[in-house]
């Protein structure tokens, strides 16, 4: 696991595998599991077991690696 920080925040949730909605303030730190591939980023954020698989372009632009 890698860790980054959200640093784009607007109106739309992050939907999370199982189907729940999240939307986290700026500055909240994630777990990404692996790196980014074609099929894109696997993110959990804090207090959640279920990961949203995100764009690869989309994490880009709204998240930074902390490492």
């Amino acid at each position: 696991m890698r860790l980054a920080r959200i640093v784009k925040w607007d109106s739309f949730n992050w939907w999370l595998d199982d189907g729940t909605e999240v939307n986290p303030p700026i500055g909240t730190v994630v777990q990404v599991d692996g790196g980014i591939s074609e099929v894109g980023v696997r993110v959990y954020f804090p207090g959640y077991d279920v990961c949203s698989t995100v764009n690869s372009a989309v994490f880009t632009e709204y998240f930074e690696w902390l490492e």
